[in-house]
This record gives C-alpha cells, structure tokens and sequence, in this order.
C-alpha cells in the first residue's frame, strides 16, 4: 500500500501549487480543439520545422529543469547536514562542560556555571530557529506560529538576556507585536564563551579543555552561518525567469500542436501530463532551496529542538552518576562473551522451534492415520 498513499497523498504534495497550472492545461485543449473543428488557421500547426524546434526546446527545457532540481536538491541535504552538526555539537559541548569542570573551586560555582552554559546552548538553538522562520523568502505569516517562536525564546532566557537581544521591548513582548523579528544567535554563543573564560580564570578547567571549547563554539558559528547562507540564497532571477518563461511556452502550446493527431481527449492527457510534470519539478525546486520554514517538506527544526532539550538535560541530569563495575578484573574483560553467549542462545532457540515443529507435525501425522483406520 505505500504506493498508493505517496500517490494520493495530499499534504506535502506540489499538487496543490500548481493547481491552477493543472486547470488551465485541462481547459486549454478545449479551445484548441474548437479553432481546428472551425478550420481556423493553427500557428503551431507548421509541420516539420516546427515539430523539430520545439522538440530543441523541449530538451533544453529538460535540462534546465534538471540542473534546478539537482542543484536545490543539493541545497537542501547540505542544510541537513548542517542542522545535524548544529545539534551534535551542542550536546558535545555540554557533555564537555558537565564533565570536566573542576568541582572544588573556591572563587566561582562551576555546577552553576555548567548548568547555564547547557541552558544557553538551548537558547542558541531556539533563537537560530527563530531567525531562519522569521526571516528569508519563507518566512512565517502566521500570527500563532511568531508568537510560539518568541515564546521558546523567553523561557529560556532569563529578563537582562532578553532585553540584550531584543533591546528596548520588554519581555511580555509577543513575537508578533515585537519590532525585531528575530535575534542574533552570535551574542548567545559570546555568553557561553565568557561562562568558559570565567571558569578558566577561577581554575575550573584546565587550558586544553578551553582550546576544545573553543574549537566547539566555532563550530556552532559556522554551521549557523552556513544555514543562513542557504536559506537566504536563491536562485538567480534571470535564471528561474527564464525556466518559467519557457515552462509556460512550452506546455501550453502543445495542445495546438497535437490536437490534429492525438483528438480531444489525448490532448487534455498529454498537456495535463506536460504541465504536472514541468511545473512540478519547477515547484520541487522551489521548496527545496529554502528548507527552514514550515511548510510539510521543510526540516522540522522544533522537533529536532524538543530532542535536543531532552538531551541536554539528560546530560546535566547524570553529570555525577556513580557508573557500575561490571568487570572487577582484566581477567574478566571480554566482550566478546556477550556476542558468544548471544550467538548459543540463538542456536538453542533455532532448536527448539524446529523441535517443536516436528513434533507438531508428527502429532499431525498420527492424528491423520487414525483418523483413516476409523
């Protein structure tokens, strides 16, 4: 059944974007059919060397098409990617942090300072998420969805943070009354960099561990600014002017064309066909090349959020854990057991089901001989 449900599935389809295209492609033939019943004169209708220049401009239509869809598609897994590095290294920053502060330090409290670097690791997240859907050429307009992302925001920062990223708004401010549509997640990244150096002075961690840190929250900066570039660099106008200009020509043309031929109904199915497929490779493209925003085939980047806060607190929560001994000598390390033991008790479970099988067949066997004795 997946067959069926991608082909009739309507959410995230590009159906409905390009209805209006479909529509016109269906009511089109019509008119070209009744000018060919009438005798009126076809312009399209020029035989051969017609035939042979738009076949060119079909193949070169293709091409450009095909040189769209690639490149967005190649847009939209490096945005991905990007996302995922985002993720990854905030955990691994927190991991770092929870795990190699030095406990004992007069001068600051390094639980304290751990706990608020993994809470602004968060909010970096949340105010990048913010920026990409409140900005670019697909962003939100819708009033309920500003005001959730500027939500997520304020309850993770505390009143100054928020007044220092949205400067002159006080912090009741709803996202779609607010006067900044977003925020800057580089200052976000500055605070975690002076909890680090506050501990560093204090003695909380050593000088290589800062080093690493610092190679992290670079990291962080690239793979934000990276997906920034991506959801604000489009294609270049003249270059999808151009693939629309001959898209239109192309498809609604061809009725004309083939109408003589192919009669009414073969028609309206070949430029019906023509304008699902040229159009909707057109559109795929479009929504590919912008990923950040919230339409169905857009990365959601609050669900990855909600995994992340998990993580993070997961991470603060088990920062000194007692782990358990498993092992209590050399001697007994081997982990190869585990995979030996688990292998013995496959087989033996194999046996006793082809057991049991025989057994049940021979029962089978049994029953059917006195049942023909009887």
């Amino acid at each position: 059944f997946i067959t069926p449900r991608i082909i009739f599935r309507w959410k995230g389809s590009v159906v409905p974007s390009i209805l209006i295209q479909i529509l016109l492609a269906i009511g089109l033939p019509f008119f070209a059919w009744k000018l060919d019943d009438l005798k009126i004169t076809n312009p399209f209708d020029g035989g051969e060397g017609i035939e042979r220049a738009f076949g060119t401009l079909g193949v070169l239509l293709s091409f450009l098409l095909v040189f769209k869809t690639q490149t967005a598609y190649q847009q939209f897994w490096q945005a991905t990617n990007h996302v995922d590095g985002l993720l990854q290294i905030s955990r691994s920053l927190a991991m770092l942090c929870v795990s190699v502060f030095k406990k004992q330090v007069l001068l600051i409290d390094t639980d304290q300072e751990a706990r608020r670097i993994v809470r602004l690791l968060s909010l970096h997240y949340f105010v990048a998420i913010e920026h990409f859907q409140r900005t670019g050429s697909n962003q939100t307009r819708w009033t309920t969805q500003k005001d959730r992302l500027r939500d997520d925001v304020r309850n993770l920062a505390g009143d100054k943070e928020f007044q220092a990223i949205y400067p002159g708004e006080p912090t009741d401010t709803i996202g779609s009354e607010s006067k900044h549509p977003s925020a800057n997640p580089t200052l976000v990244l500055l605070w975690i960099n002076l909890c680090i150096g506050r501990v560093y002075k204090a003695g909380g961690i050593d000088a290589p561990l800062v080093s690493s840190c610092q190679g992290l929250l670079n990291s962080l900066m690239g793979h934000f600014w990276s997906m920034n570039k991506i959801d604000k660099t489009q294609f270049p106008l003249p270059y999808a002017q151009l693939v629309k200009i001959l898209i239109f020509i192309f498809v609604y043309t061809l009725p004309f064309r083939i109408v003589q031929d192919s009669g009414l109904g073969g028609t309206i199915f070949m430029t019906m066909l023509a304008a699902v497929g040229f159009y909707g490779l057109d559109e795929v493209a479009e929504v590919l090349e912008s990923p950040f925003g919230n339409d169905p085939n857009d990365i959601n980047l609050r669900r990855y959020g909600r995994r992340l806060l998990i993580d993070l607190g997961l991470i603060y929560q088990y920062r000194d854990m007692e782990l358990d001994v498993v092992f209590s000598s050399e001697d007994k390390f081997n982990l190869e057991a585990i995979l030996e033991d688990y292998a013995r008790t496959a087989t033996a479970s194999v046996s006793r089901s082809s057991l049991t099988s025989k057994n049940k067949q021979s029962a089978g066997g049994e029953g059917l001989r006195m049942t023909q004795k009887g």
